[in-house]
């Protein structure tokens, strides 16, 4: 192979890799539910996970734009907007103040915002921006006449203390109970309704169905970092090689849970096949 083929070869390797990691994508994804009121059919969500202080652009220009031509009618953030290996929340906080011009913006802490310590200080920037915290908590929206309800659960490491070597043989930790205490907690504050939550993990759809939460918005899994046909995932922290929950829309009983491939990334610093991601969500009646 001549030197001018190794280098042109060189150019479009790094042309595609770069791409990889930087051609946002965007995905639709249609959620149908009887229960759904008449005047939320055809309300868009706009989700957006995993960011890890990536930069799409100055001023995060070039997700934005991707953001707007969505027209969503409202955008859920579900963690990792900042990461634990890359200092400072500029990214982070860029993307919100230009997020909250698009749409309402809601969002839930994921396990980087607990273990890079700075969690109460972002929330409250994010909160002083316009963005909607709701961190164990949940809002009503309202839509001419009618309303959903939009619930967010804090990320299972904010309850995780130092592990047993028993609860490691049991497989359940004090974390695992005080996650579903609060998912309990939320659920009999709001019995009825249309219910969307906004969690961080994708590995909990056994507990979001036992609550029975109507439609659930995950991230975390990186889409599997790499994907492969006929394979999916290859690798989801927490889930391990060839990962059940990594991309899409999957169900359990009657709940629905959407599964971000998130935008940026952290220890493992290369995509493939897999392009940054956002969700566009609609909400259909039956």
């Amino acid at each position: 192979m001549t030197l001018l083929a190794i280098s042109l070869s060189a150019v479009i390797l790094a042309v595609f890799l770069w791409w990889q990691n930087n051609g946002i994508s965007v995905s639709n994804v249609i959620y149908t539910c009887s229960d759904l009121p008449d005047a939320f059919d055809g309300f868009r969500i706009l989700h957006v996970s995993d960011l890890h202080n990536k930069a799409f652009g100055k001023g995060q220009k070039r997700i934005i734009g991707v953001m707007a031509h969505t027209k969503p009618d409202m955008i859920a953030v579900t963690g990792d907007i900042i990461d634990k290996r890359r200092f400072g929340t500029a990214a982070a906080l860029t993307l919100a103040l230009e997020a909250v011009k698009v749409a309402p913006v809601y969002y839930v802490p994921g396990n980087h915002e607990k273990t890079a310590g700075i969690y109460e200080q972002l929330s409250e920037r994010l909160k002083s921006l316009g963005v909607k915290v709701i961190a164990n908590d949940a809002e009503r929206i309202e839509r001419n006449g009618a309303e959903i309800i939009l619930a967010g659960v804090k990320d299972w490491e904010f309850y995780r203390p130092g592990i047993t070597k028993e609860e490691r043989k049991s497989g359940r930790t004090r974390a695992d109970a005080e996650f579903e205490l609060r998912l309990s907690v939320l659920s009999r504050q709001h019995p009825s309704g249309f219910r969307v939550l906004l969690s961080h993990r994708p590995e909990k759809m056994d507990v979001y169905a036992k609550y029975g939460y109507h439609l659930v918005l995950t991230g975390h899994a990186h889409g599997g970092q790499w994907r492969f046909p006929f394979v999916g995932g290859l690798y989801a922290p927490n889930q391990g090689i060839l990962p059940e929950y990594s991309s899409g829309i999957h169900y359990e009983g009657q709940t629905g849970m959407v599964v971000s491939r998130g935008l940026g990334n952290s220890g493992f610093p290369l995509r493939l096949f897999n392009r940054p991601e956002l969700v566009v969500v609609t909400l259909k009646r039956r």
